[in-house]
Parts: C-alpha cells; sequence; structure tokens
C-alpha cells in the first residue's frame, strides 16, 4: 500500500490511449497536430477503427507503455517494480521492433455493454469478464469488439514537444462510433426503458424512502430463509456463523495484545515480518512505515490483530465443529432458530461442541451464542449480533446495490448533448481572452453557485510580467530624467563659463554695433548645435 501510494501516481498519469484533436468541419485531426509531428511509417487515421503509435525523439516508448501494449512480459514487468521498490539499479533488456511490426500490432475494442450477455432462464445479465471462458469468448470472437489497426507511427519534430501525451492516438470518429453503439446494444435499451429495474440482477434499484429493517425483522426473515435451504447449506451457515467472534471479545483480545506496545516495538515486529515475506530489506520496510502517523500505526497494528484473531477463532470452531455431519449441524442450526434471539449473558463463556474446549484465552471471549454447553439439551441461541451477521451474509437480497445512474454508467451510456466534459481550444491570444470574457458575461447572469469558476494561467503569467516590466521602465524613467535635470544645469554653467571668459570678443563684437541679442544668438547657436551634435552621437 505504501509503494503504491508513493509511485501510484506516476502510473496513474501515464495515459496510453489519447483522443487526438479534431480539427473543424469534420477534419478528423487538427492541423496543429500534424504540424508537431513527422511521420515515419504509414500514415494518418482516417477511419474510425484506425490509430496512431507515437514514439520519442530518440524511436523509444516507456516501459510502460511496452507492457501496456503487450510487448512486455507481465513477469518482466513485476520484476522491474520490485527492483524500483528496494532501489536496486537494473538494466533495461535491449529491445527493439521494425514499424512493420508494430504497425502489424492489432487491438480490439470491446465496449462495457458488450461485456454482459442475456440469460434468457434468469431473464437477467450476465457478466462474461467474470470468468476465464467469458474473457475467451470476449476477446476471440468475431461477433463482439471491433478490430483497431494501426495506421502509422510519428515522433514529435526535432526540438520540439508534441501535443499527445499517450502512447496511441485515436480519433474522435472512435469516441463517436462507442458512444453510438453503446446506445445500440439490448442491454442499455433495456436500462433506458425500465428505470426502476436493475436489468444486470432483475432486482429493483433502491429509493430514497426505503427503511433498513430492524434487528427483530432481519432475524425473523434470516429465520424464514434458513429453513428452506438444504441440509449442506445449513451445515455451512451454521459453521460460519459460529466461526464469528463477537465484537466484544474481538477488541478485548485486541486491548490485551496492543497494551504495552509502543512505536518502536511495532515498528520492529513490522520490519522482521515483512522483510521476510516480501523479500525485501527490512530498511525498505521502514521507509514504507517511516512517515505514518502513530495514530494510522497503531490502527493499522489493531486492523491486523483483530483479523488474526478472527481467523483463530474460526479455525478453532471448525476443528471443534468438523466431527458433525451435514445433518447434525443442520438440525443444530434448526434448533437454534426456533429458540430465537437472546442477549448474551455478561462475561458469559461456553465451549464449542460437548466436551470440548478451545484455548483459554478464545474459550473466555466466546459468548453464549457461539457455542453449546455441554450440560444443555441443546445448543444455546443465536445473539441478535449472529442474526445479523446471518442476515448480511446469506439473505438473498431484495434490492439492489446499484443505481439507475450508476447502471449506465457502469454500461459506458453516454448522451452526446450531455458531456462531462469540454475542451476548449485557442489559437490567439485574442481568442482567449474572449472566451474568458464569455464566461465572466455568464458568471453574471447567472446565481452564486451556478458560476463557472476558473484559472487563466496564462493572463496571470502575463501580468506578473507586465508588472514586472512596467516597474522596470518606472525606474529607468526615474534615471532618464534625473539625467536631463542635470545636464541641463551643466549645459548652463557651462554655458555661462564661456561668456565669462569671452568677455573681450563679446567687447569686440559690441564695438562693432552689435547688440545685446545678436551676441545672446551667437552663444545660443554653438550651445543648440553642440547639443544637436551631441545628442546625435549619443
Amino acid at each position: 500500500s505504501s509503494y503504491f501510494q508513493q509511485m501510484g501516481s506516476m502510473y496513474s498519469a501515464m495515459d496510453v490511449w489519447e483522443e487526438l484533436l479534431a480539427g473543424e468541419d469534420g477534419e478528423l485531426i487538427a492541423p496543429q497536430v500534424k504540424s508537431q509531428y513527422e511521420m515515419l511509417y504509414g500514415g494518418w487515421p482516417e477511419n474510425y477503427d484506425e490509430v496512431i503509435l507515437f514514439v520519442d525523439p530518440n524511436n523509444e516508448i516507456s516501459d510502460l507503455m511496452l507492457y501496456a501494449l503487450g510487448l512486455m512480459p507481465h513477469d518482466d514487468m513485476e520484476e522491474a517494480m520490485i527492483s524500483m521498490s528496494k532501489g536496486e539499479a537494473m538494466e533495461a533488456p535491449e529491445m527493439s521492433w521494425s514499424y512493420e511490426e508494430l504497425a502489424a500490432l492489432g487491438f480490439k475494442l470491446i465496449l462495457p455493454a458488450e461485456y454482459y450477455q442475456h440469460d434468457a432462464a434468469d431473464g437477467i445479465y450476465t457478466d462474461m469478464s467474470a470468468t476465464e471462458a467469458g474473457m475467451d469468448f470476449l476477446y476471440n470472437s468475431d461477433e463482439l469488439g471491433v478490430r483497431l489497426k494501426v495506421a502509422g507511427i510519428a515522433r514529435p519534430l526535432e526540438g520540439g514537444h508534441g501535443m499527445s501525451s499517450g502512447g496511441i492516438g485515436y480519433t474522435s470518429a472512435l469516441t463517436r462510433y462507442a458512444i453510438e453503439t453503446t446506445g445500440e446494444t439490448d442491454i442499455v435499451k433495456a436500462q433506458l426503458d425500465d428505470p426502476e429495474t436493475d436489468v444486470i440482477s432483475g432486482l429493483p434499484f433502491p429509493k430514497e424512502d426505503d427503511v433498513e429493517p430492524t434487528d427483530e425483522e432481519k432475524a425473523e426473515a434470516i429465520t424464514e430463509h434458513l429453513t428452506t435451504l438444504s441440509a449442506q447449506e445449513k451445515a455451512a451457515a451454521y459453521m460460519d456463523v459460529m466461526g464469528q467472534p463477537s465484537q466484544a471479545y474481538v477488541d478485548a483480545v485486541v486491548d490485551q495484545q496492543m497494551e504495552g506496545m509502543t512505536r518502536q516495538s511495532i515498528e520492529e515486529m513490522i520490519v522482521e515480518q515483512y522483510s521476510s515475506e516480501m523479500g525485501v530489506s527490512g530498511d525498505t520496510v521502514a521507509s514504507y512505515i517511516a512517515d505514518m502517523s502513530d495514530e494510522d500505526l497503531f490502527e493499522r497494528m489493531g486492523e491486523a490483530i483483530a483479523q488474526s484473531v478472527r481467523e483463530q477463532y474460526a479455525a478453532g470452531v471448525e476443528q471443534r465443529l468438523s466431527a458433525q455431519t451435514n445433518d447434525q449441524l443442520a438440525s443444530l442450526l434448526d434448533m437454534t432458530l426456533e429458540q430465537g434471539a437472546v442477549e448474551p449473558e455478561e462475561g458469559s463463556a461456553q465451549i464449542v461442541g460437548p466436551g470440548a474446549s478451545l484455548p483459554a484465552g478464545m474459550a473466555a471471549g466466546m459468548d453464549s451464542g457461539m457455542a453449546m454447553n455441554p450440560g444443555m439439551a441443546g445448543p444455546s441461541p443465536f445473539t441478535p449480533e449472529q442474526f445479523v451477521y446471518l442476515y448480511d451474509n446469506y439473505m438473498p437480497p431484495t434490492r439492489s446495490d446499484s443505481t439507475y445512474e450508476d447502471n449506465l454508467d457502469l454500461l459506458g451510456y453516454v448522451r452526446l448533448e450531455a458531456p462531462s466534459a469540454i475542451s476548449i481550444y485557442a489559437t490567439t491570444f485574442a481568442q482567449k481572452d474572449e472566451i474568458a470574457d464569455l464566461i465572466t458575461e455568464y458568471n453574471n447572469s447567472v446565481d452564486e453557485e451556478d458560476e463557472i469558476s476558473y484559472t487563466d494561467y496564462v493572463a496571470m503569467l502575463m501580468s506578473s510580467i507586465t508588472g514586472i516590466i512596467s516597474g522596470i521602465s518606472y525606474l529607468l524613467i526615474a534615471f532618464v530624467s534625473i539625467s536631463l535635470v542635470v545636464s541641463s544645469i551643466m549645459i548652463g554653467i557651462i554655458t555661462n563659463i564661456s561668456v565669462l571668459e569671452r568677455t573681450k570678443e563679446i567687447g569686440i563684437l559690441r564695438a562693432v554695433g552689435a547688440s545685446k541679442r545678436d551676441v545672446s544668438r551667437v552663444f545660443n547657436a554653438e550651445t543648440l548645435i553642440v547639443g544637436l551634435a551631441a545628442g546625435m552621437l549619443g
């Protein structure tokens, strides 16, 4: 369990089969998909029963893909997983296939509704996949399923990544085929015509106003049913119920066993037991349970002890009752049922079978309904707890365990007008913004519980980048502004100094009749020419 908690997410994220993005106007594959791959062999799927195999830029596929495609034996995959769990280094075997060999791989799509075969005698449907013979019929019969052909093999363009994350790509035509074909199957039609009855089991679906029977009603119902069974069936039922310890007894033994246990002692016990059973190092087992909290660890330990107590209890009862014949056990059941249900006496302990005894710890915990007292003329009556157990395990169901909606999901029934998800692909940022605006417009027109919540990651990213760029721009503007002010002051100072140092030239200009404005124009012209030249050079 710990291993799959750590590693299971990696496998669940690996989609072997993936529907390819469809194009517009009925085009099976969008140009955006085709533009990201180069075709190595064959061509793109053109019919609903054609698929395409994707390889990575190195013409490789993962071991998980090999296993899913039937190219890697189960034993090899299991060995690889065990090596990974042990942290051992492993060498991947060198395996290769030609494009022709891969294209020759055949797949068969069997729809969930096709698993079920109608039984005319009982009027119900039987799951063919529940038996080996049924599985053989499903996968080898030409009457069921559809054969899928590998139309081509493609890989991403150099330096790019393909849109598909799976290994096998199929078109929307196959999806539509599966939906339409499922809706035409006999079992789906029968279920749609009778929404009150489970067509698989033939039982009515549970209703909201159904009331759980009381313990007394359960005892009465199961008593009436058990009387109709054969002697062999009665004997098996009696042996089974006698082998079920009361919950009070189980709790008492668990509390006794766990008294004084510490986390360290539990970890040592688990490491010692499971390292030998699983064939892995103690450090590996310890790493699995290191992250468990004390509460979870003690709870798991209590469950393990309780299971062991029930198994030992049942084994002891079976050993003591095995000397009885089926007729004798059936008679004991009949006699016990006639006495009805009684509450067990506090602290009572009895022995299974005349003159027999169980281990002291087990015998001390038995209640009056689980044994036959040597001094009594017949067996002790069942407790309400035992009657409930018999009812839950031997009473034929009167209601289906499923619901109408669950059955349709199980059979793979889908209505095109009621999709469970819609994928929208925008080719430009403007279209993306338009989609967001449409969602906002819709949210403004409906109640809060009907609103669509979404996260625009691109907008968030662009907003962050825009904010950073704006901050840098403002900083640069400040620096430029300071530079302009400083430059203006410096120009003024330089001009003033140049005036003070050229008083002789100014005097000569004045002497020949130049006005103050003419002198000012000379210096302004020089400053303008120098500033313009410096600006252009800069």
